[in-house]
């Protein structure tokens, strides 16, 4: 850009909004520089996984995982159900920074997949295959077959179970992802290592969550723990 004063306002996907000043002197014509995006990008991960990763259940043994704190917002209120003219709301305080990081980092994955494609490196999606694998068991609930990953609920690395993702409520509850990078939930990648487990986990996902099936009316989310063998839909 020109030499000048700019005014640079970013908007990230929770609604803030942030703003800089700039001040640009150009003194004279410069050759652009050339910038190893790549090279930064792989820098940056390295560093994450160095600092991040913990091992299932805290073993030394357990298969690494990368992991990362909960997602951080301001507090908001939020719609609730009606009792007859009145709807009731509830709060949803700011939830502080966890500095102990020991939540599933799945929004990585891809991440990890692209790298190993751009760089010629295949340890990088080999670590999201191994991390993909030691989920076979532990990362499904034993009752229903669903996935403990959701938009309510996070893998707890270190206890190799269900956490919840909102401080409004300990329980965890299953919804299918509706935010961020990964809202596909990744089936290719579980299609692709454990298709008995993704195939229980989609099954259980309609009995879980569909009320009616000749019209489809489903809830937003339904608990973990009910039984899928009689293969009812949600009442």
């Amino acid at each position: 850009m020109p030499g000048g004063y700019y005014l640079v306002e970013a908007l990230d996907d929770h609604g803030r909004r942030c703003e800089v000043n700039l001040v640009l002197r150009e003194d004279r014509p410069a050759a652009a520089a050339r910038y190893d995006y790549l090279a930064e990008a792989v820098a940056t991960v390295d560093r994450i996984m160095a600092g991040q990763t913990r091992r299932l259940g805290d073993r030394p043994d357990g298969t690494p995982f990368i992991t990362v704190g909960r997602s951080t917002g301001i507090g908001y209120r939020s719609l609730g159900h009606k009792t007859g003219a009145t709807f009731a709301t509830y709060w949803f305080p700011e939830e502080p920074f966890e500095h102990d990081t020991f939540r599933a980092d799945h929004e990585l994955w891809p991440v990890l997949d692209e790298l190993s494609r751009l760089t010629g490196e295949p340890g990088y999606r080999a670590f999201t295959d191994a991390m993909i694998d030691a989920l076979a068991g532990p990362g499904f609930d034993a009752s229903s077959g669903l996935l403990h990953f959701s938009e309510e609920c996070d893998f707890d690395v270190r206890r190799a179970g269900p956490h919840s993702k909102r401080m409004a409520s300990d329980q965890p509850r299953f919804k299918p992802i509706n935010s961020g990078p990964g809202s596909d939930m990744h089936l290719e990648r579980f299609w692709q290592r454990l298709p008995r487990q993704t195939h229980r986990w989609l099954r259980a996902t309609y009995y879980g969550l569909v009320t009616n099936p000749a019209t489809m009316d489903f809830n937003r989310f339904c608990m973990y723990g009910f039984d899928d063998r009689p293969r009812p839909p949600s009442a």
